[in-house]
């Protein structure tokens, strides 16, 4: 069992590439989990969407597209983050378009709210909340992910925050291993 966050890197898109420009390399991001029977699926908000999730065979994932980090976690851990995201899904928990939009904003520092209590959700605040709420409270990232504020995170900045206590991993490592 296991759980990776990719961050995607292509920008074959216009809003793809203006998120490239204003907030650096990574323009989205993704929770993946992958289950004892090695059955991998992820978990993201994407732009005019509710949360969602896609099995396996939907993915898109490569090292060319993608940079992936790998999260410590332990099994509870892993099944409260499955779970969690699971009840996103399900309650159909729209995107974020607008603390996405203002989040390139310079000293702009709303309310930041929990998982269960924020109305909507970007991607890599979705990451944030779901850690933050799943992790075991002695959990090594904690610390890490308590100086952020989930509402104003890029994927970029959260891989910065991420990558010095997560190990990289290829796409190879991620979806066969």
């Amino acid at each position: 069992m296991a759980l990776h966050i990719a961050f995607e890197k292509s920008a074959d898109s216009f809003i793809k590439k203006l998120v490239k420009v204003l907030a650096g390399p990574y323009v989205h991001t993704e929770i993946i989990i992958t289950n004892a029977a090695k059955i991998h699926t992820a978990y993201s908000a994407y732009m005019a969407c509710s949360f969602s999730k896609t099995q396996q065979e939907e993915f898109c994932f490569n090292d060319d597209t993608h940079d992936f980090l790998c999260v410590p976690v332990s099994a509870e851990e892993l099944d409260r983050i499955a779970k969690s995201c699971e009840a996103c899904v399900r309650s159909k928990k729209p995107y974020n378009t607008q603390d996405m939009v203002l989040s390139q904003i310079p000293l702009r520092n709303p309310t930041d709210k929990d998982l269960f209590h924020s109305p909507a959700l970007f991607c890599s605040q979705a990451v944030v909340l779901v850690l933050r709420a799943c992790l075991n409270i002695d959990h090594d990232l904690h610390p890490h992910l308590a100086v952020v504020n989930s509402r104003t995170i890029s994927p970029s900045n959260l891989h910065a925050v991420l990558k010095p206590v997560c190990a990289p991993r290829s796409a190879y490592e991620v979806l066969t291993l």
